[in-house]
């Protein structure tokens, strides 16, 4: 973006030099009038030095004001200021606009207060009529009654007499009902004339309150008018604003050298068919809303304020701004730091309904002025400024409760903590006391555990060792026995071996001879049948050899 803006340093050089060879132009150029030569250059012999030249103070001009903010610039940033300034004003009006609303608050709770006040002693003066002797005899009679009716009630009590006591009883509450109702009148009889006098005092204070009613009604009026005022300088000031960009950076835009997001303008391709449309009055129309555009529409003047605040250009003006409205910056920059976007937008919501309201009321105040009467206000302003007045109290009230509970929870916590402390103490003192007395105990347990069960053990080895002789003495005894009894089976054993092994013996025997003398007769009959032997073999079988080889043979 190209700038029009001079360097300073330079412009003061430029402006030293001219002013230089003016000065020396003037001196070479002097002129001779009435035989005085005045030159501006040389030298008077014998004359005394001319007096030095006085030194002209001027007045010095905000250079980078009056370099920068020229043409358009001047334009923005007049507006920016006045929509900053505006800004600011219209938040405090809101701020006096609550104030007013909360002092209509209070003075229709005193008004309320005072008619109520006043409804009262006139109900007090109603009945206030009739003759006071004439109730003051009634009183006396009625207390009569009253005693006499109480004395029936206890003598039927002492006669046990159900129906006396009843109907004493219904006597009795009577004329004390009776009574009191003419003590009552009695009393708003006898006070009549100090009711009149209160009443009096109360109607004029009822009339002042209701002429104090009526003016915070007009500090409200006025409130809204300050409001109104300054949301229509905010709406002319954006406008003005917008304005000045788009004459500012207009050329730039439609050949394309800036884009339209970065000096704060936004642009909705859609609506244009996609296309980036150069038509200098069709940009200017879908950029700049009009002022009645931002009326309607208070929160998105919030939004505009944002996208603009970071512009280059808007963020340079605002610097010159630093350095040329210090009266004022301090104000405004305190209020933009302090009072956020979100609660900008809240005050903007509000716009809307105040000037509602504000128009209603000013249609109202100019008809009453033409039918010269006061103007009726909407009972709803009313009831809300109480309504806002009460819940502020009851605020107040459970602030100063929740305070007096944080103080007293604070002490009450200190108490307890410090009882705590001391009971932790006197805790600790008890149970080292308690531990001593315990390792003590446990100590003198553990010495006689250990000497019980040293005897313990004693007795348990002595029976161990009585109890291992004892098994020691039957495991002997057993063994013994079962030796004897292994010796006594054996010996039947062997004996019965012995027996059987004769008895197989004895029949060996009598099978060896019965097989002996069947072999002999055997023989005795193949002798006669066989052939003649071998005389050797002859001889062996005569000396019993061949005898008993075939014993051997059959027994085989």
């Amino acid at each position: 973006m190209k700038s029009n803006s001079i360097n300073p340093v330079v412009r003061a050089a430029a402006v030293a030099a001219v002013a230089a060879m003016g000065l020396v132009g003037s001196l070479a150029c002097g002129t001779a009038r009435g035989g005085d030569v005045s030159v501006g250059i040389g030298i008077r012999i014998g004359e005394p030095a001319p007096p030095p030249r006085p030194v002209v103070v001027r007045e010095t001009t905000v250079v980078s004001y009056d370099t920068y903010v020229v043409g358009y610039r001047k334009n923005l940033y007049d507006a920016d200021w006045r929509l900053r300034t505006a800004q600011v004003d219209e938040v405090e009006a809101q701020g006096a606009l609550d104030a007013a609303k909360a002092h209509v608050g209070e003075v229709a709770v005193a008004l309320d207060e005072t008619e109520a006040r006043a409804a009262d002693l006139r109900r007090q003066l109603d009945g206030a009529g009739a003759d006071v002797a004439e109730l003051r005899v009634r009183a006396r009679a009625l207390e009569v009654r009253l005693k006499n009716a109480r004395e029936d009630w206890d003598a039927a009590k002492v006669l046990r007499d159900p129906r006396g006591i009843a109907d004493a009883e219904r006597r009795f509450h009577e004329n004390e009902a009776q009574l009191a109702g003419t003590v009552e009148a009695l009393h708003r009889a006898e006070d009549a004339a100090a009711a009149r006098g209160r009443l009096a005092e109360a109607e004029a204070e009822l009339a002042r309150v209701r002429a104090d009613l009526d003016g915070a009604n007009d500090a409200v009026f006025a409130a809204r008018d300050r409001l109104a005022a300054a949301h229509e300088r905010v709406c002319v000031a954006l406008h003005d604003r917008d304005e000045a960009l788009w004459l500012l950076y207009r050329d730039d835009i439609i050949v394309g050298r800036v884009r339209p997001e970065a000096v704060g303008f936004s642009i909705n391709l859609a609506v244009f068919g996609g296309r980036f449309p150069r038509d200098p009055e069709v940009l200017h129309a879908h950029f700049v809303h009009d002022v009645g555009y931002w009326r309607e529409r208070p929160v998105e003047i919030q939004t505009r304020v944002v996208a603009v605040d970071h512009v280059t250009e808007i963020t340079r003006i605002r610097e010159v701004q630093r350095t040329r409205e210090v009266g004022a910056i301090a104000r405004v920059e305190g209020f933009e730091a302090s009072f956020t976007i979100e609660k900008r937008k809240a005050v903007a919501e509000r716009v809307v309904v105040e000037r509602q309201r504000y128009e209603v009321d000013r249609v109202e105040r100019t008809r009453a002025a033409a039918e010269h009467r006061r103007p009726q206000v909407d009972p709803k302003e009313a009831a809300e400024a109480k309504a806002t007045l009460i819940k502020a109290k009851a605020d107040a009230d459970a602030k100063k409760l929740a305070a007096r509970g944080e103080y007293e929870k604070d002490h009450a916590e200190a108490k307890s903590i410090k009882a705590q402390g001391l009971a932790e103490a006197r805790a600790t003192k008890e149970q080292g006391h308690a531990d001593a007395k315990a390792t003590e105990a446990k100590a003198q347990a553990d010495a006689r555990a250990t000497k019980e069960q040293a005897h313990a053990d004693a007795r348990s080895t002595e029976v161990k060792a009585k109890a291992d002789a004892r098994s020691q003495t039957a495991q002997a005894g057993a063994d013994a026995r079962a030796t004897r009894e292994q010796a006594h089976a054996d010996a039947r054993s062997t004996e019965v071996k012995a027996k059987a092994d004769a008895r197989s013996t004895r029949e060996q025997g009598h099978a060896d001879a019965r097989a002996t003398e069947v072999k002999a007769k055997s023989d005795a009959r193949d002798s006669r049948t066989a052939p003649p032997r071998d005389p050797r073999a002859a001889k062996d079988n005569k000396n019993g050899k061949g005898r008993t080889d075939q014993a051997s043979t059959d027994g085989r």
